[in-house]
C-alpha cells in the first residue's frame, strides 16, 4: 500500500509558486503584445470600401505601436460644448477619430462629464471643467478646433499654457493651421 501511494505522489507534477512582486520584462512585453492583439481582434466589422477600411486598420495599427513603445501620446480635445449641443458634439466625435487615425488617444472631457453631469446646474458645470483640467495636465498636446473659443476652452487653453503644452489649432473641417510648442 505504501508502493501505490509513493508512486501517486511521485506522478503528480507540482507547479512552482509564481513570484509576488513586479513582473519580468518578458512578462511585460507578453502583456502588451496580448494587448495590442486584442486591439487588432476587436476592430469593428464595417461594410465600407476597401479604403476606408484600410485606413482604419492603418489606425489600428499605429495604436498598437504605440502600444508596444510603451508611448501612448494623450491630446486633449478642445472644441465648444454650449450653444448647438447635438451639432457640437458630433464634432468633437470627428475631432477624436482624427487624433486616433493620426495614432494619439483623445481625451475629450465635453464627451464624457455632460452624460452624468447637468451642464445646466452650474455647480457641476464647474466640477466638470475641474475634472477636464485635470485630464489635460496628464496630455502631451492640446488640440484647438474652431475659430471663436468659447469660456470654457478659453479656461482650457490658458490651463494649456500655464503648463507649457504644446498646441496645435484646427479650423472646424479639421485642417491644421498652427502649432507651437
Amino acid at each position: 500500500m505504501k508502493r501505490i501511494q509513493e508512486k501517486k505522489i511521485a506522478d503528480v507534477s507540482v507547479a512552482p509558486k509564481k513570484k509576488r512582486g513586479r513582473p519580468s520584462k518578458a512578462e511585460r512585453a507578453a502583456r502588451e503584445q496580448e494587448m495590442a492583439d486584442q486591439v487588432l481582434r476587436t476592430v469593428p466589422e464595417e461594410k465600407t470600401a476597401d479604403k476606408a477600411q484600410h485606413k482604419w486598420e492603418k489606425t489600428i495599427q499605429n495604436l498598437s505601436a504605440r502600444i508596444k513603445e510603451h508611448t501612448p501620446r494623450f491630446v486633449y480635445i478642445c472644441s465648444p460644448y454650449a450653444g448647438d449641443v447635438e451639432a457640437n458634439v458630433m464634432k468633437a466625435k470627428r475631432y477624436c477619430r482624427l487624433a486616433l487615425s493620426r495614432g494619439c488617444v483623445p481625451i475629450a472631457p465635453h464627451l464624457m462629464y455632460p452624460r452624468f453631469l447637468d451642464d445646466e446646474n452650474q455647480y457641476e458645470r464647474e466640477v466638470g471643467l475641474y475634472c477636464g483640467l485635470s485630464l489635460l495636465d496628464k496630455c502631451a498636446e492640446v488640440w484647438v478646433f474652431g475659430q471663436s473659443p468659447s469660456e470654457g476652452m478659453d479656461r482650457e487653453i490658458y490651463r494649456g499654457e500655464m503648463r507649457c503644452k504644446a498646441f496645435r489649432w484646427f479650423t472646424e473641417d479639421m485642417k491644421e493651421v498652427g502649432f507651437h510648442a
